[in-house]
């Protein structure tokens, strides 16, 4: 009877972690985010756009993190500190779009932007 309960118990875990595997890992307290960059037209993305994410004081510290938009306009950042942002998309010619935003701990935050000419 024991051997059942016991087989019974490692059947149930395994399929728990196949099942929720986002329920065994541990919380790292950071946030991750991407989307893509287009131009006004929405299907030229803006390869090269500078993407800014600062943090905004006293809530978040201090901190800006900068990446590009690669060929296809995609940008990412990883391990982000939770907490308040700007964040701020700009390219030459184009108007530069800024939103305040709130990454979360442990969430993928998705951002599109489509930016409009001067």
């Amino acid at each position: 009877m024991k051997c059942l309960i016991g087989l019974l118990m490692t059947v149930a875990v395994t399929l728990a972690v196949c099942l929720f595997p986002g329920m065994t890992y541990a919380q790292s307290g950071r946030g991750w985010m991407d989307g893509f960059i287009r131009h006004e037209t929405a299907i030229k993305p803006a390869a090269g756009a500078t993407v800014e994410l600062t943090a905004v004081e006293p809530r978040s510290g201090s901190g800006k993190l900068v990446a590009k938009a690669d060929e296809r306009g995609e940008y990412k950042f990883k391990d982000i500190p939770y907490g308040d942002y700007m964040l701020r998309v700009s390219s030459d010619g184009y108007k530069t779009y800024e939103i305040e935003i709130y990454i979360m701990p442990d969430v993928h935050t998705r951002i599109h932007v489509r930016l409009k000419k001067k």
